[in-house]
């Protein structure tokens, strides 16, 4: 072999191994923005079904047994924590643009949370539950939106 045909391939190999790391590093953040709005789906979709089953049962519908009940709020706390890992993550691989209605739908649903929490007892809590739900599911919403526009 001639020294003109080993240094193109020579180029070739490291042209081939240079195009699969960068392959390799698009592959890992995509699978990274993928795992974070999946996180965001999955933690606002328990508050979502925490929320509406409180509400029904304040309107006096039983809809799930103690032990459910427990495990349903363990499952919130751990949700919050998520939540809030999930936006983490989320402001670490997206550009803020793009992160708009998503932190904008976050903000919301944690202060309608809050309102939850601090309201009296004496009022209607349902209606609080209501609106922490319709939040979580604008939240899903917009998180599914950006999956199209930026993963899918």
């Amino acid at each position: 072999m001639d020294t003109e045909t080993f240094f193109s391939l020579l180029i070739g190999a490291g042209f081939g191994a240079f195009f699969a790391v960068l392959k390799s590093k698009s592959e890992r953040l995509w699978q990274e923005r993928f795992e974070a709005l999946k996180e965001l789906c999955l933690a606002s979709n328990t508050l979502i079904h925490s929320h509406e089953s409180g509400h029904l049962e304040d309107l006096g519908v039983r809809v799930m047994g103690d032990a459910e009940r427990e495990r349903l709020s363990s499952d919130v706390l751990d949700a919050k924590q998520k939540l809030r890992s999930a936006m983490a993550n989320l402001n670490l691989l997206f550009k803020e643009k793009d992160l708009a209605s998503i932190e904008g739908a976050y903000v919301a649903m944690t202060s309608a949370m809050t309102d939850l929490h601090n309201a009296h007892p004496a009022e209607n809590r349902s209606d609080y539950m209501r609106v922490v739900s319709m939040n979580a599911e604008t939240l899903i919403r917009d998180a599914k939106q950006l999956a199209k526009k930026k993963i899918l």
